[in-house]
């Protein structure tokens, strides 16, 4: 497995997993007043408001990590095998909304010139400015995954469904 057009295929058929993951974890959660979860990656996101109008709001970092991470489970291969033609880019989000550490950061995978963004939808569902790909500069995976109460009930959601 070290041709690009089958990771290319791979992240196709995964964008599909990680979405409904979303969209399912949305749904049970509902909000501050109905989620019942202690471990509901939506507390932290947009102050565990109701995350089903659009599931996909504030999850760019999270969406994509796990996107990637699923990749590496799928293909079993080195991580340097993996990152030769799996990059993590990032550029600052097309909305300009801020945060205390400056312009919040828009995150997707590029796959020799092909895009994977598990979440471009919280634009199109938000009707905000879309976001474009060029001028990015490549994100530098950590040894530890930021965000973990977020990426990891995802990432096991995503995995039980594969």
């Amino acid at each position: 497995m070290s041709n690009k057009h089958s990771f290319a295929s791979i992240a196709n058929d995964l964008m599909s997993v990680v979405r409904n993951s979303i969209e399912e974890l949305a749904t049970e959660c509902g909000g501050k007043e109905l989620c019942s979860n202690p471990t509901c990656m939506y507390h932290t996101v947009q102050r565990h408001k109701d995350p089903r109008p659009n599931p996909y709001l504030d999850l760019c970092y999270t969406s994509t990590m796990v996107l990637y991470h699923l990749i590496e489970a799928k293909t079993k291969v080195s991580n340097n095998e993996i990152d030769k033609y799996v990059k993590i880019r990032r550029k600052d989000g097309p909305t300009g909304r801020r945060n205390a550490k400056g312009v919040i950061k828009h995150f997707w995978i590029d796959i020799d010139g092909e895009i994977f963004d598990p979440s471009y939808l919280q634009y199109v569902i938000g009707k905000t400015q879309l976001p474009t790909y060029d001028n990015w500069d490549n994100y530098k995976k950590s040894k530890k995954t930021l965000k973990p109460e977020r990426v990891k009930p995802l990432l096991a959601h995503s995995l039980l469904t594969l």
